[in-house]
């Protein structure tokens, strides 16, 4: 099972990356000033949003620490290793309830895919 804090990567990663700005509609007010600064220092919404997701908490705002970088490159890697581990394994679903899980024999996942017809993304 993945660890809590793989899961708040894996959770975190839509959010950073939605469409939504921070400066047009996002979850925080943002001061002209600061719209001014982050276009001139080429910081963009989504650094805003990594920073404070992934940054520490200091007085008046977040600090993105080397420490804080390789503690997410480590939680990234254990995602990576977690996500290699379900290549090939299964879950079957009814109306949104897990009824199964299980490895399908290479036959069966065939059978699968080209039964699956538009809902395959691969």
């Amino acid at each position: 099972m993945a660890s809590k804090s793989v899961s708040k990567v894996v959770n975190f990663i839509p959010a950073v990356y939605s469409d939504e700005d921070v400066a047009d509609g996002g979850h925080m007010q943002v001061a002209a000033h600061a719209v001014t600064r982050m276009a001139q220092r080429g910081i963009n919404e989504s650094d805003v949003r990594l920073i404070m997701s992934l940054g520490t908490e200091v007085e008046g705002g977040y600090l993105a620490r080397d420490k804080d970088f390789a503690r997410f490159e480590h939680l990234l890697k254990q995602l990576r290793n977690n996500v290699r581990r379900l290549v090939g394994k299964r879950i079957v679903m009814k109306n949104g309830a897990l009824i199964t899980a299980y490895h399908p024999t290479k036959p069966e996942e065939q059978r699968i895919m080209r039964n699956s017809g538009s809902l395959c993304s691969a």
